[in-house]
């Protein structure tokens, strides 16, 4: 994939899943994309909470990735990321688009249907983290959908906007500690 490929597929999930999560939240969900928003703490509190679960959670998946036995895992994601050879702003935008984006989609509109643990697996299968031909990679799946989880408790008890942001930091943590694993040899330290 190149790296105009993947700035448009984050910019076309930032509006494509944006508007499934409208639509799906206006003519089905219990609740409408405005009044979303409007849900759970203040707006400086659920700032404040995403940025410390999506620490934590980035933190624990880079610690967990870096596991020898996890190292075919790593190396595939680094081998993926470490080729856009992206800068702060760019790992900033596609970050931004995939929290704003798949948040609103997947904790907005289909965990009010389906619930927490359904959303979080089918996020999780979703994005290829779950491969009974890969146990390493299945094994970091598992921990995804653990984590994934623990962000839709975060959004149903505290607000969308704290799992928007836990997500974003999430991949904003993952997405430069695998570029600068590329940049380096993939010589970083494993904690």
């Amino acid at each position: 994939m190149t790296r105009r490929t993947l700035f448009i597929l984050a910019a076309g999930s930032l509006v494509l899943f944006t508007l499934a999560g409208w639509f799906i939240m206006h003519f089905v969900g219990p609740v409408s994309l405005p009044q979303a928003f409007k849900y759970g703490d203040s707006l400086p509190l659920q700032v404040l909470l995403g940025l410390m679960v999506g620490i934590l959670i980035g933190t624990l998946g880079w610690l967990l990735i870096n596991r020898p036995y996890l190292s075919s895992t790593k190396e595939f994601f680094v081998e993926i990321i470490g080729q856009w050879k992206l800068n702060w702003a760019e790992i900033l935008f596609v970050s931004c688009c995939a929290g704003i984006g798949e948040e609103i989609l997947f904790r907005g509109a289909v965990q009010p249907l389906i619930g927490i643990g359904w959303t979080s697996l089918l996020f999780v299968v979703l994005h290829g983290y779950i491969n009974p031909f890969n146990p390493s990679m299945t094994v970091y799946g598992i921990f995804m959908v653990l984590a994934v989880a623990g962000m839709g408790w975060v959004a149903f008890h505290r607000g969308l906007v704290s799992a928007i942001v836990a997500h974003t930091v999430i991949d904003v943590i993952l997405l430069y500690l695998l570029s600068r694993a590329y940049n380096t040899g993939h010589n970083l330290p494993s904690d």
